[in-house]
């Protein structure tokens, strides 16, 4: 059944296996992600200009800041991933990429969130607050790098294993 209408998809297919079109898919994903984290702090700001209280306004100012920087990383790590050769192995390495670009936005958000929220009079946990934002911070980058990392060592370890 060699014919176009049973073999349609396969250029589709091809493509996907070849692993470019996966890349392009993640790299625009990673650009929306990144705008849309930034929007989100534009809209976070803009409430509470609306709803005037310094408290509010400082946080937010702290938040728009993270935003900023989420937005950066997604778009470094969306030069990461078109950087990523062709393979058989691409969603490892781009779904590694992806581990690392999360950790550092969660990481990103509780060490700024934790500093401002800190700053602010009445905010609970206060000077606890300060420290312990970018501490949890690290935590999760590591234990997001942890799993990258593992997760990135696979197709290494699949390409560079022979069979005798």
């Amino acid at each position: 059944m060699n014919n176009a209408f049973f073999n349609w998809c396969h250029p589709f297919l091809n493509k996907l296996s070849e692993g470019a079109t996966i890349k392009l898919g993640f790299k625009i994903f990673l650009w929306v992600l990144g705008g849309l984290l930034f929007l989100g702090g534009l809209w976070n700001l803009y409430q509470s200009l609306t709803n005037f209280m310094a408290d509010y306004f400082f946080f937010s100012l702290g938040m728009m800041f993270a935003s900023w920087i989420a937005l950066q990383v997604c778009w470094f790590r969306a030069q990461s991933i078109a950087n990523v050769p062709n393979s058989k192995y691409v969603v490892s390495a781009i779904f590694s990429i992806f581990l690392r670009a999360n950790g550092e936005i969660w990481a990103t958000y509780l060490a700024v969130g934790g500093v401002t929220g800190a700053l602010i009079k009445g905010f609970p946990g206060g000077p606890l607050a300060f420290i312990l934002g970018p501490v949890v911070g690290f935590v999760v980058i590591t234990i997001f790098y942890f799993f990258a990392e593992r997760l990135g060592a696979l197709p290494e370890i699949a390409v560079n294993t022979k069979k005798d």
